[in-house]
């Protein structure tokens, strides 16, 4: 399965973040991991692996903010900052079987996931200090 319109945007005060995001078992853990961000969570069943991908996504944008190093990390994992109509980081494109061939693992479920953080005051001046840099 491939997805589509993988990326990150800013739009008022939240960032949003639209990723694909593997589902496999190993063992009696399930595990959601996401290659554009290098970024994986666990949990007893897909819906706990997901719940926990979104909670971790949270902290790593956030502490991304926090550190000025947004835009750094996602260049250094190969996502693309494109500037029209509006910014939005894009990740490199990634599919089922290419992530199978890359990890040899096999994955039950692709998935899209949309995950809305509200940024603090100050937020998003530091996106776009960031940007800037």
């Amino acid at each position: 399965m491939k997805i589509k319109k993988n990326r990150i945007g800013v739009h008022k005060d939240t960032l949003t973040v639209e990723v694909a995001v593997a589902l496999l078992q190993e063992g009696k853990s399930h595990i959601a991991y996401c290659p554009a961000l290098d970024l994986s969570a666990y949990g007893d069943n897909p819906d706990e692996a997901v719940s926990s991908f979104k909670l971790n996504v949270e902290i790593l944008i956030e502490d991304l903010l926090e550190r000025g190093t947004l835009e750094k990390t996602l260049l250094s994992l190969g996502w693309r900052l494109r500037q029209k109509p509006e910014a939005k980081y894009e990740p490199p494109k990634v599919t089922s079987i290419g992530l199978a061939k890359r990890t040899g693992a096999k994955f039950e479920e692709m998935l899209k996931e949309k995950i809305s953080i509200p940024l603090r005051t100050g937020s998003v001046s530091a996106i776009e200090a960031d940007r800037s840099r």
